[in-house]
């Protein structure tokens, strides 16, 4: 897992000049995944299947490591599937089974942002996602392989992106440095909105499921 840091705004606008902003034919691809994503059913798992399948479609086609935006879009998309299927549909699975797939939506979160070689607002979802793991290994019982694993040191880490140096994990809901670390991830969001979806085209994929 490389170390990344946040763009600052000049970095940040020669992303945009370069591999943040989508091809012709990744538009054209995305403005029919779009039509076709309304015919999916909303279901948690049913999309998760969606876009691990698109994802590998999108790998296989575009294949230029200057040009990423749709990777990173689809990688976004699939990993905040799986994240929201083991936190909010498998209540009665084994949570170490939750907490692997907690870790494999972590995984694809750090790879679309290694993909342009700076963290952007999927640390933040990252770090969810480690603590989620990090909180199911408990519950079954597994606390030697948060260590082995490094999840605490990972945790730790995106933590400090996000925060600032002196951050410490965990964040409690009513820290105030959490408002704080939700209005920097907006901001860089605001500041990358490219990333993921251009102008006009936001409100064209259901968020809901």
């Amino acid at each position: 897992m490389k170390e990344l840091r946040v763009p600052n705004d000049e970095e940040m606008k020669k992303l945009g000049k370069t591999l943040l902003e989508p091809t012709e034919e990744e538009l054209e691809y995305w403005n029919n995944f779009c039509d076709l994503h309304q015919k999916v059913p909303k279901d948690t798992l049913v999309m998760a299947g969606f876009f691990k399948g698109l994802l590998e479609d999108v790998r296989k086609i575009f294949t230029n490591p200057e040009k990423v935006w749709l990777l990173r879009r689809i990688i976004f998309e699939y990993a905040k599937r799986l994240e929201r299927y083991a936190t909010f549909k498998m209540e009665d699975a084994d949570p170490r089974v939750r907490s692997d797939i907690m870790l494999t939506a972590a995984d694809l979160y750090q790879e679309a942002d290694e993909l342009i070689g700076f963290a952007t607002d999927n640390t933040f979802r990252q770090m969810e996602s480690v603590g989620g793991a990090i909180h199911f290994r408990r519950l079954a019982g597994l606390e030697d392989e948060i260590k082995q694993l490094g999840l605490d040191t990972r945790v730790g880490y995106l933590v400090r992106v996000a925060f600032g140096d002196s951050a410490v994990y965990p964040i409690h809901a009513d820290d105030p440095a959490l408002a704080e670390l939700r209005k920097k991830t907006h901001q860089v969001a605001d500041g990358a909105v490219k990333i993921y979806v251009p102008e006009g085209l936001e409100k064209r994929v259901d968020d809901s499921s």
